[in-house]
């Protein structure tokens, strides 16, 4: 899948999440974003894997990096969502 269009322009929020997956920690990242022409549900969430790790606290740090990078791009402070 591709981003869509303005995506950075319409990003409102982004989260990573760690999960364990076979025996090692697998990282998350979810962007959440404006949807231009829905009114029924105008927030739409992308998720996409990023790497996978040996320890947790690695993902954790890793995570921490990935989300402070991309939250540099946002047009507009956290929401809090």
């Amino acid at each position: 899948m591709t981003n869509p269009e303005g995506f950075v322009d319409r990003s409102i929020g982004v989260v990573a999440t760690i999960q364990p997956e076979g025996g090692q920690w697998t990282v998350f990242l979810d962007v959440s974003f404006w949807k231009e022409d829905s009114q029924e549900m105008p927030i739409e969430t992308v998720r996409r894997r990023i790497a996978t790790y040996p320890t947790r606290g690695r993902a954790e740090v890793a995570a921490n990096l990935m989300v402070r990078a991309a939250a540099r791009d946002l047009p507009h402070p956290p929401l809090g969502l």
